[in-house]
């Protein structure tokens, strides 16, 4: 049986065109140097963390899911809109 954890990562999410989902499921990227980053998870732990291309803004990690990391990047950046609403 799946956890919400597990389903939530495989279930589709729409991405604004400056991001381009990287492996299914696993990485999110952007190359603006200022809106963009990288969504990612740790092999091990299996928990998101984001590293930001703008390199005044530090790396975040220990997320549960990719759209709470999203949501992180995007309160972050305001500007930086990920998802297709």
């Amino acid at each position: 049986m799946m956890d919400k954890q597990q389903s939530e990562v495989q279930c589709s999410i729409q991405l604004m065109p400056s991001w381009t989902e990287v492996i299914k499921g696993e990485m999110i990227t952007n190359p603006d140097p200022l809106l963009g980053g990288i969504i990612d998870r740790q092999i091990v732990s299996r928990e998101w963390f984001i590293v930001f291309n703008n390199d005044e803004i530090s790396t975040k990690i220990g997320f549960k899911s990719l759209i709470e990391a999203i949501r992180a990047f995007e309160k972050t950046i305001p500007k930086a809109k990920i998802l297709i609403n």
